[in-house]
């Protein structure tokens, strides 16, 4: 899969090469970029920032540099592009809770938070069965550690 992620780079690269004004090209090269894993993330973060100033209403493009924060240990960077990709989603998408909701718990602490997006994640994913039973622990587990502990 590396592989093909590498290869996929390769074809990007000489696409913004050609179109240096491919918002699209960009993206995947940052996409491709941030598949590759941590030590190529300063090559995504590039990649992605340039097809953001070209599509800043992207949810595409929000989210993977959303991605590219939290890989980064930049939260509250990553927070910023998730909402705005929540503010700018026509539809609910239920991807953009699933960040959020993991941005908050495990990285932020912000369990409240997080247990909100989850409830959004559930009404917009149609979970059902198993996975939506284990989001509702989840989000109850999420509840309980957001209360103050006496």
């Amino acid at each position: 899969m590396r592989k093909q992620y590498l290869e996929s780079a390769g074809v990007f690269l000489k696409a913004v090469e050609i179109n240096p004004k491919s918002a699209t090209s960009f993206y995947y090269l940052g996409f491709d970029f941030y598949n590759l894993g941590d030590k190529y993330n300063k090559a995504a973060r590039t990649a992605t920032k340039e097809a953001l100033s070209m599509a800043p209403g992207s949810l595409q493009v929000l989210m993977l540099m959303g991605k590219i924060e939290r890989r980064d240990s930049n939260f509250a960077d990553a927070e910023t592009h998730y909402l705005l990709a929540k503010k700018l989603s026509a539809s609910k998408v239920p991807e953009i809770h699933k960040e959020l909701a993991q941005l908050y718990a495990n990285d932020m602490k912000k369990y409240g938070e997080a247990a909100a997006e989850l409830e959004l994640y559930l009404k917009t994913s149609g979970a059902t069965g198993e996975d939506e039973k284990k989001t509702k622990k989840l989000i109850a587990d999420l509840r309980a550690k957001s209360k103050p502990s006496n």
